[in-house]
């Protein structure tokens, strides 16, 4: 048996939100599926070159890992492994960041007559290597839900002074806006925080969002909370003029 799905997108490392991970996907050719003692077998045509050996498991490879969730997940879930195994694939990540050669092959790789064949391309041209987390991940499929403007993601400003750069998640030149995902992890996490104290964090971001407000005057900042629910993103960004038209 081979693992599939959204258990082989959790074998690659991918964040899965809303999704059963106790329950193993399985790949076995033949007629019909079936699901057997916590194991969902599935029934399906596989080249030999879309199963690699991970650590003794029969795993379908990222490509067609990345191709399956797309056709079964929806937005805004479906984001967060897509992101994740796009920049897993990207060759380029220098000429081609947000790796758009890596989804055209994808999508140019999609069985006719797949179920959820429509889904998996809209879900994978949507997909963006450029994503820094989850939670952004999270955040631009509620955006696209949304119906708002779409923002350029890792966008840099140069400090005044020449001696660095500032990274932004979402930037909207246009708008003169920008916005930030906050998880946790940016002021608890020690890999994160190089040793910083949590007031430390706080004290440099506040001194980052005002280099950056030099260039975008208008900032937005949220966290799960915002990013899990369907409405309130469309709040937060309405504050710094991000709408629907």
């Amino acid at each position: 048996m081979v693992i599939c799905d959204e258990s082989a997108a959790e074998l690659w490392g991918c964040p899965l939100l809303r999704t059963d991970t106790r329950l193993v996907h399985g790949n076995r050719p033949g007629k019909a599926r079936r699901t057997t003692a916590g194991v969902l077998v599935h029934r399906r045509a596989m080249a030999d070159e879309d199963i690699v050996d991970v650590d003794g498991l029969l795993v379908t490879g990222p490509a067609p890992t990345a191709i399956a969730v797309a056709a079964k997940l929806s937005l805004p879930n479906a984001l967060l492994p897509l992101d994740h195994l796009v920049r897993m694939l990207n060759p380029d990540p220098l000429g081609d960041p947000a790796g758009r050669a890596v989804v055209e092959g994808l999508v140019g790789r999609i069985p006719d007559g797949m179920r959820g064949h429509a889904r998996a391309v809209q879900n994978l041209r949507t997909a963006d290597a450029r994503s820094g987390s989850a939670g952004e991940s999270l955040s631009r499929g509620q955006m696209l839900l949304l119906g708002v403007p779409l923002p350029d993601l890792q966008v840099s400003f140069p400090h005044a002074d020449g001696g660095g750069v500032d990274v932004v998640d979402f930037d909207w030149p246009s708008l003169e806006s920008f916005g930030e995902f906050d998880g946790d992890g940016k002021y608890f996490d020690d890999e994160l925080t190089g040793g910083r104290s949590p007031r430390e964090v706080l004290r440099d971001e506040k001194l980052r969002e005002d280099r950056v407000r030099r260039h975008r005057p208008r900032a937005a900042r949220w966290g799960w909370d915002v990013a899990m629910s369907r409405h309130r993103p469309a709040r937060v960004l309405a504050e710094i003029g991000v709408r629907a038209a």
